[in-house]
């Protein structure tokens, strides 16, 4: 009879590895895809506080620049979080995510998460960005923000730009 000495290692093993993993952040998906918007919630303050409790729980407010920063390591689609911009995507009002994987590989999981496909897609210097118009005042958009061995893109919804 074979010991249970490798079977046991294997489940420690694992255990430690499940509970190292980063936390995926349950408020990131409806907001990043326009399933929610903070338009809407103004009509349920109830709902808009609770999501501030939660997300100041989790991000702390960068000093300069108007993004938060995961308090403890925090995940989109599995990609780890970096940056979250909660009133803004650019130049549009809105809610955005910065995540660290490259710009096919963060498409390919919001795409696979939302259920829908980016279909206008454009490459502008050397940069590329997509948008999905969800609905009247929510369209869901996806931009490369950096490149290179520490890949960035952003992931958000846009309610409207700014004049």
């Amino acid at each position: 009879m074979k010991p249970a000495y490798p079977v046991a290692a294997i489940a420690l093993l694992l255990a430690t590895l499940s509970s190292a993993h980063a936390d995926e952040d349950p408020g990131m998906l409806p907001m990043t895809s326009c399933q929610e918007s903070w338009l809407d919630w103004k009509q349920d303050p109830v709902k808009a506080e609770k999501f501030s409790r939660q997300f100041q729980s989790r991000f702390k407010r960068n000093e300069r620049e108007a993004s938060f920063s995961p308090i403890g390591e925090t995940t989109l689609f599995g990609h780890r979080i970096n940056r979250v911009y909660p009133q803004s995507v650019g130049m549009g009002l809105g809610y955005s995510v910065v995540v660290e994987a490259s710009f096919d590989t963060a498409r390919a999981s919001f795409e696979k998460q939302t259920g829908k496909r980016f279909k206008q897609c454009e490459a502008s210097e050397g940069m590329k960005s997509c948008e999905l118009e969800i609905g009247p005042k929510k369209t869901m958009v996806i931009m490369e923000a950096s490149r290179g061995a520490h890949a960035q893109t952003l992931l958000g919804c846009y309610y409207y730009y700014q004049q």
